[in-house]
Formats: C-alpha cells, structure tokens, sequence
C-alpha cells in the first residue's frame, strides 16, 4: 500500500504537490492554535508579527479583534507560509494556488483534511473538530479554562466549556484513580 502511494506521488506534478502544501499547513496551524478555519484561511501577511510571534486577526467571530499566540512550530509554519505567499505575490497569508490574489478555498483546505484523516483511519470528524482536540489537550494538560477561553477566542466562557470533554479531564482520571483505591483497601482489608 505504501509503495503504491509512492508511485502514486511520483507521477504527481511537482507544482500539484506545491499546491497542497498551503493548504496542508493551514490544517496543522488550525491544530496547533485552536484557532477558526476562516481566522486563519483569510489571514493576511501583514497581520503576522513574527517578532512578537503571534498573528492579529482585525475582526473575528464577535467582530472583535483577536490575536492568535503562535507556539515555536507554528511560527516556523507562518514563517514558511509567508515565504511561499511572498513567492506568488499574496496578501495572504495562505492564497490560492489558482488565483494568489484570493485566499485559499474552504473547499480545498477541506479536501486536504479529508484526505488526512482517511490516511490516518480518523473517523467521521470535521475541520472545526480540531479546535476541540485544541481545547480538549490544553484541559487534559491542566491549563485554566480561563485561559483556554483567551485561546479559544470566546467572549463567554460557557462556550468554551462546550468545547472541554470533562470525562477526559485529569481530575475524573485522578478521582477514579483514588475511588478505586478505595475500594481495593476495603476488599484487601
């Protein structure tokens, strides 16, 4: 299978597989932020500081401004992704490959998810669904809501419990883990 999928790649086009790139990167800055897909589909260069490491989207969902915290791996993404829009003369920060002058399709970066996820046996999940694996990783990490919330860019913080999956949080883990010691200590004593 994987030997097929090399022949396959191998009679790819070059600029077919350069196309894919933005839009594969785009995918994992989405995994990495927690960010929305349009945030950062419809980002523009200019709105990247790289010095600060962190990209400023003008008006977000709530029509307010919103700044995306970039990690060390997602700034070396953006810093890549800036290179390439540079190269075809883009305002954004990831364009089409068809048309630079617009920004990277729904469609496309869509079909670069799906493509992934089938690669990786992922189940039926959507692009939206890694703004909840963002979220649902920082709480198993034991990182404030408050704090996920900033990240997550929601105004009201019941939104943000919407994304947490509290069955996966490290204190039902912990609390399980000392009910059944419990138990163990009334059966062993």
């Amino acid at each position: 299978e994987e030997r097929q999928a090399l022949e396959k790649r191998r009679h790819m086009p070059q600029a077919y597989l350069d196309a894919l790139r933005g839009p594969c990167l785009c995918v994992m800055l989405l995994l990495l932020t927690g960010a929305r897909l349009s945030e950062v589909r419809l980002a523009r260069v200019d709105e990247v500081d790289e010095e600060r490491r962190r990209i400023v989207i003008p008006r977000g969902k709530n029509g307010e401004r919103r700044v995306l915290i970039l990690a060390p791996l997602a700034q070396q993404l953006v810093t890549e992704q800036i290179a390439r829009a540079a190269a075809l003369g883009s305002d954004y920060l990831f364009p089409s490959p068809l048309t630079p002058k617009r920004a990277c399709s729904k469609t496309m970066v869509w079909n670069v998810f799906v493509r992934a996820k089938a690669k990786a046996g992922i189940p039926k999940r959507t692009v939206h669904d890694l703004r909840h694996s963002c979220a649902t990783r920082l709480y198993q990490l034991e990182v404030p809501r408050d704090t996920i919330q900033g990240v997550l860019g929601h105004v009201n913080p019941r939104s943000t419990d919407h994304y947490l999956h509290e069955s996966e949080s490290p204190q039902v883990r912990r609390a399980l883990e000392l009910y059944e010691q419990q138990v163990r200590g009334a059966r062993d004593g």
